[in-house]
């Protein structure tokens, strides 16, 4: 989950390695080992982002 920006991902345990899943905009996050799933809107209810700029790195930074 990100504190920035709407924006969770997943990784996911195969027998093969790891697998990263992003949950989409308007997707569902499935936490299947804790029988859970919820909206994106959901986890992100009560929260107040702030504007996010790009750093001359391209790394995402607060305006604030």
């Amino acid at each position: 989950m990100d504190s920035r920006q709407q924006v969770i991902e997943v990784f996911r345990r195969h027998a093969d390695g790891w697998l990263l899943q992003p949950v989409a905009e308007d997707g569902r996050l499935q936490l299947q080992t804790l029988d859970c799933e919820c909206t994106m809107d959901e986890v992100y209810e009560d929260v107040t982002l702030e504007p996010v700029i790009d750093d001359p790195d391209g790394e995402p930074i607060n305006t604030q």
